[in-house]
């Protein structure tokens, strides 16, 4: 048995009471388990929790935390497919571990002694199990969020119990809290009632300003929650998606530099836990692969070079093919990312680089890197001056598209799947062939097919398709003298990311080509920008080929 000196991850405390034991190293263990299920890291969870029984088997929360973590998650739901995983026996996730120990952990709260709060939680627990797993099964779930909206009501001024109850609430409309029109839905306030109460009982608790960053994430932004944001940003934990979340914020409020610096903080942390337990990342490998992605999607559009490279070596050294043989699910949602690379290789106009990537040898497996490099190299080859083998390439995304089934399920990367992205990719390959073939009006129809595909993706953080179709849109009318046109593309672009380096550069020279005194205003704004940024910037996407090239002097405008 591992004892409470041999773990050496900082998972900070997140519990506020004592569970009932009478063993210290338990009780250890115990709060080690929330700290990793409020960080979203369950299956290391489920160890601290079968370490703590291991110290006191009468543990009732010991029991009642390993079956939580056993059971869905804000992440990892029904539509992402957890109900057709857990329906093994035994290994993680697993309903029958979970309805077991939620069974257990409701005899011994029967025990003389045992606090209300610990009765309450593993009564509630239970309701939300069945073994073996049936088509019923997920709408369990609603019947568990009721009875832990009546433990919350009991237990008020108890943090961890309005923690557990919004996280039941969320559940069962996960990523989905808010109208289309940003106010929240009725389960959205029932999640928020739970997520203040608990707040209001202690302000600084971990898992519950997690949770409310989840909940502000999807609202206006002038309504972000800035204080649970910067309770767990000073945090100094280890807990890598804690590190991270903050930047699911900073990222919309235009703070790109955070991002950067936070994911990246958040890898080094990733890596050192999957150094230590490779085996317990079944599921939170797409946890670490989601922090290196959005190290790099947040350089994109900060315009580091360098750190955007450096994220994308991550996922290729971390994604590797005996990884992706690993698992039946581990290709299914993750392969997609080593798509990164080549949205990275295009974002900066590395042409030669992305013309000298190799296709796979097993396209099978490497599915989503095969048909966006298709893609990839058909924009490279048209921004090269080969407009006909741009076209082969295309006709090979469009034939290994065709092969896709509608619904994407082949691959997906959380809330988006291929053919999604796949379709915005589609008009943009063909608006960039267009533009070189001289129909641009063509490309500029295509781009506007582009930019409505672009914004009907679901909502995710990264964004579905990482770089901004409206930049692009933006790059090619501005280059071709369309200024009015391309100046409200940048507007809407910036209200989406506020104060990237890419629209502000093209709005800059947008006004100043019609002299438009409003340039001034925002030089002021690029040149903060360009303060972040590694490269030279001389147009809103490198496929401006001669507004590109213009980049030293766009720098120097602004210095």
């Amino acid at each position: 048995m591992e004892t409470a000196t041999d773990y050496p991850i900082d998972v900070g405390r997140i519990t506020t009471l004592p569970v009932a034991t009478r063993s210290p190293l338990a009780q250890t263990w115990f709060d080690r388990g929330c700290a990793w299920a409020s960080g979203f890291h369950r299956e290391e969870a489920s160890h601290c929790f079968r370490e703590a029984i291991k110290a006191d088997p009468t543990c009732c929360m010991a029991h009642w935390g390993l079956g939580l973590v056993n059971g869905p998650d804000y992440n990892f739901h029904t539509k992402a497919g957890f109900y057709g995983l857990a329906a093994q026996a035994d290994g993680f996730p697993s309903l029958n571990v979970a309805t077991t120990a939620a069974a257990r952990a409701v005899e011994l709260a029967a025990t003389d002694g045992c606090p209300a709060r610990e009765k309450a939680l593993a009564q509630a627990l239970a309701t939300r199990y069945e073994w073996p797993v049936t088509e019923t099964t997920p709408g369990l779930q609603e019947r568990y969020a009721d009875e832990m909206e009546k433990v919350a009501a009991a237990f008020a001024e108890d943090a961890d119990v309005q923690a557990v109850c919004a996280e039941a609430l969320m559940c069962l409309a996960p990523w989905a809290l808010y109208e289309g029109d940003q106010t929240p839905k009725p389960i959205g306030l029932r999640v928020k009632a739970a997520l203040d109460r608990g707040i209001r009982a202690k302000p600084t608790h971990l898992w519950l300003c997690h949770l409310k960053m989840h909940y502000s994430e999807m609202g206006p932004v002038d309504s972000f929650d800035w204080h649970a944001a910067n309770v767990v940003r000073s945090s100094s934990t280890e807990l890598g998606h804690m590190i991270h979340m903050p930047t699911h914020l900073d990222i919309q409020a235009g703070d790109y530099r955070s991002a950067m610096e936070l994911n990246m903080r958040a890898v080094r942390a990733d890596l050192k836990l999957h150094a230590l337990s490779p085996q317990r990342f079944t599921i939170y490998f797409g946890y670490a692969l989601h922090n290196m992605e959005f190290a790099a999607w947040a350089a994109m559009y900060a315009g580091c070079k360098a750190t955007a490279l450096e994220a994308v070596a991550h996922i290729d050294a971390f994604l590797t093919e005996p990884v992706l043989r690993s698992h039946p699910v581990m290709s299914t949602f993750n392969e997609l990312y080593l798509t990164t690379r080549l949205m990275v290789l295009v974002r900066f106009g590395l042409w030669a680089d992305v013309l000298a990537t190799p296709f796979k040898a097993d396209a099978a497996l490497y599915l989503g890197h095969t048909l966006f490099l298709h893609y990839a190299r058909g924009v490279a080859l048209g921004a090269t001056g080969d407009a006909p083998g741009g076209r082969a390439a295309e006709v090979a995304f469009h034939a290994l598209l065709a092969t896709l089934k509608p619904d994407g399920s082949e691959r997906r990367k959380h809330n988006v799947h291929i053919v999604q992205m796949a379709q915005v990719a589609s008009e943009v390959l063909a608006a960039e062939l267009h533009y070189r073939e001289g129909a641009f009006e063509a490309a500029f129809g295509a781009l506007e097919r582009g930019v409505a595909r672009f914004d009907a993706l679901p909502y995710d953080e990264p964004h579905g398709w990482l770089m901004s179709v409206r930049q692009t849109q933006g790059a090619l009318l501005t280059e071709r003298g369309l200024h009015e046109r391309a100046i409200g593309a940048y507007k809407r672009d910036l209200q989406t990311f506020p104060a990237n380096v890419w629209s502000l550069t093209g709005l800059r020279r947008c006004y100043a080509a019609r002299a438009d005194p409003r340039v001034r205003s925002v030089e002021l704004e690029l040149k903060q920008a360009q303060e972040v940024a590694d490269v030279p910037i001389g147009a809103s996407c490198a496929c401006a080929l001669t507004n590109w090239g213009d980049a030293a002097a766009e720098g120097a405008c602004c210095s």
